[in-house]
């Protein structure tokens, strides 16, 4: 799952060999910035999206949000904060000790409701199609400006429920 992550932890910027020598794989590090960013542009995008009409902005963050789950070295609004908000000096880095599962999860999640909305709105099925990506706007807010993530919650929640696939690392030193 290591290199699943990669845009997630602080290998992902190969130019800090300080702090990626310093990162042992028991103690994987997020850095927090990259999930704000995220939930940035995805609040940003859908907020076009809802005010302006056009619809392809939800099926875009749709995209992003399920490619970066399920294939994180293309996440594209995590690479836009490594390759130019964090190298520009412009978002500072906040890399602390967490799992990366449950942030995927939380993007996976993300990326099925705003696929949901998509699909609602080319069914023209509209209020269903707006009510998804005003859920998803909440959420992708309450991220942002409180760092509460609504899809981790639910990631420990199942981990603690014991449901396959939620399962917590096996820790080698056991």
């Amino acid at each position: 799952m290591q290199a699943a992550h990669t845009n997630l932890t602080m290998t992902a910027n190969p130019s800090d060999k300080r702090r990626t020598q310093q990162q042992s794989p028991a103690e994987p590090q997020i850095d927090y910035s990259a999930l704000r960013v995220n939930a940035a542009l995805t609040a940003l995008l859908l907020s076009v999206a809802l005010t302006s009409g056009i619809w392809a902005f939800v099926a875009y963050v749709s995209a992003v949000l399920l490619i970066s789950a399920l294939y994180p070295p293309m996440a594209q609004f995590t690479l836009f904060y490594f390759r130019f908000l964090k190298s520009a000096g412009i978002v500072k880095p906040d890399v602390r000790t967490s799992r990366p599962e449950p942030h995927l999860f939380a993007q996976l999640l993300g990326g099925i409701l705003t696929l949901l909305a998509t699909l609602a709105l080319l069914a023209h099925v509209q209020a269903a199609g707006v009510l998804l990506v005003w859920v998803v706007l909440g959420l992708a807010l309450l991220q942002l400006l409180t760092g509460i993530c609504v899809g981790c919650q639910l990631y420990a929640m199942f981990q603690r429920l014991g449901i396959p696939g939620f399962n917590p690392p096996s820790d080698p030193a056991r």
